[in-house]
């Protein structure tokens, strides 16, 4: 059933119908089946994409996922998104790189490097930033600035801003499981 389910979000992505505002819930509705995500709510235009396939290639999404307008989550390195996390417009995720060192370009061979992300409970991507496969771990209840590039592991509760992206401050969260400041 998760097939079909799959099937139709596939045959459905790129269709304006399903864009037109009295639809747009039953497009949410049939992502949330395609991923089993129950809450998942999917702005226009967006794209789960899976560029390379292989063992990697994995996709979580949790309860009360908000994914933006125009996002791109790539999952072919693997993507666990846990509950009530909050994508805003604009947002790309990759989870695949290419090595640039090698002689012919890596990207010529079509040799691809995995990078699995894991997006813990409660944390809030900002319009147009951009996460690399670098970067691993977005911590619990963490914010990511408005056209931040985040290339390393993000602690919980941090505030990250800036390109390269960096801690500019950590969130006073009262009914934290983890401590703020808390490292890796």
């Amino acid at each position: 059933m998760q097939r079909l389910w799959y099937s139709l979000y596939v045959a459905i992505r790129f269709q304006g119908i399903l864009e037109l505002p009295g639809l747009r819930s039953v497009r949410s509705w049939i992502y949330a089946r395609a991923f089993n995500a129950p809450g998942l709510f999917v702005g226009h235009g967006v794209v789960m994409a899976r560029p390379h396939v292989g063992r990697y290639t994995r996709l979580a999404i949790g309860r009360n996922v908000r994914i933006g307008s125009h996002s791109e989550l790539d999952y072919s390195g693997g993507l666990e998104v846990e509950d009530e996390v909050i994508f805003s417009t604009r947002v790309l995720v990759y989870t695949h790189s290419h090595p640039v060192d090698e002689e012919p370009p890596a990207w010529l061979s079509g040799k691809t490097q995995f990078h699995s992300l894991l997006i813990q409970r409660q944390s809030w991507l900002g319009a147009g930033s951009i996460i690399l496969p670098s970067c691993g771990r977005i911590g619990r209840g963490a914010v990511i600035g408005s056209g931040a590039v985040v290339t390393r592991p993000v602690p919980d509760h941090a505030v990250v801003v800036g390109n390269p992206a960096i801690v500019k401050r950590y969130r006073q969260c009262v009914n934290s499981v983890s401590k703020p400041g808390s490292v890796l």
